[in-house]
């Protein structure tokens, strides 16, 4: 028994058709859990190696000590976070964070990406952000030589290492002048 010319077409047709909104769906589905690029890993390209030197953790938080093998260091921060510039031992970055908030919990989220970028994130419960006392301090040692770059919506912009400190970002999330 064979099959009509229209027919078989029209399978053909029909299976084609299933078979690229198959490969779409995979494809899509797989770009989505990808970690899409900020625009900055583009104009500060390369992985460096890195590794932590030594971190004790307390409430006070002493400063946790990495190798920086990498020209700069990007600071990408969001939420109630300040950041703090000053110089550091060669070769080294240190990291020292304080955290201050009421009673209720808060969510800090702090990644150490590709030897070069330092990404924070913090959030706070509505009543915490109200009443400002929900807020994360970052001071960051990088030797001399080393430039910080901040993240911010429009852009990165460098944040020079002065002969004490600099505040690169005050914790309201607004860049100094």
């Amino acid at each position: 028994m064979t099959m009509r010319n229209g027919v078989r077409i029209g399978w053909i047709v029909v299976g084609g058709a299933l078979s690229v909104m198959l490969v779409a769906v995979i494809t899509v589905s797989v770009w989505v859990q990808l970690r899409l690029p900020h625009p900055y890993d583009f104009a500060y390209p390369g992985s460096y190696d890195s590794s932590l030197v030594s971190r004790q953790a307390s409430e006070s938080d002493a400063p946790t000590v990495y190798t920086l093998t990498s020209p700069w260091v990007i600071v990408d921060a969001t939420g109630r976070v300040g950041v703090r510039v000053v110089p550091g031992a060669a070769g080294r970055l240190s990291v020292k964070r304080e955290i201050a908030w009421p009673r209720a919990s808060h969510g800090l989220r702090e990644t150490w990406e590709n030897g070069k970028t330092l990404r924070v994130r913090l959030t706070c419960s509505e009543s915490e952000g109200a009443n400002e006392s929900c807020l994360a301090d970052y001071t960051l040692g990088v030797p001399s030589g080393a430039k910080v770059m901040i993240a911010t919506p429009s852009g990165t912009e460098q944040c020079p290492l002065k002969a004490t400190e600099t505040i690169c970002r005050y914790p309201s999330g607004g860049r100094t002048e």
